[in-house]
């Protein structure tokens, strides 16, 4: 897993991203302290058999969701409805 991802140039963080989960759980697989669940299994044969661009083209696609999902529309910016009296 680790010359995969040296190979790929890619940080614990972001070969995690493509995997779904964190890099420190990348580090603990690959330092043998855990070992990866069957699902997990399945997400590592498909990054597996990416290439560099590849990689780095679904990588930003998670990144943008992800920009996504934690932006949240500032206070003060929908526009109040007026009240008839």
């Amino acid at each position: 897993m680790k010359a995969q991802r040296k190979r790929l140039k890619l940080s614990a963080e972001d070969y995690g991203r493509l995997v779904g989960v964190s890099g420190q759980t990348i580090y603990h697989w690959e330092q043998g302290k855990t070992r990866p669940q069957e699902a997990q299994l399945v997400a590592l044969a498909a990054v597996r058999g990416l290439g560099k661009r590849e990689a780095l083209v679904k990588l930003e696609a998670l990144r943008a969701t992800e920009k996504r999902k934690t932006t949240k529309p500032r206070k003060g910016t929908r526009k109040k409805a007026k009240r008839k009296r």
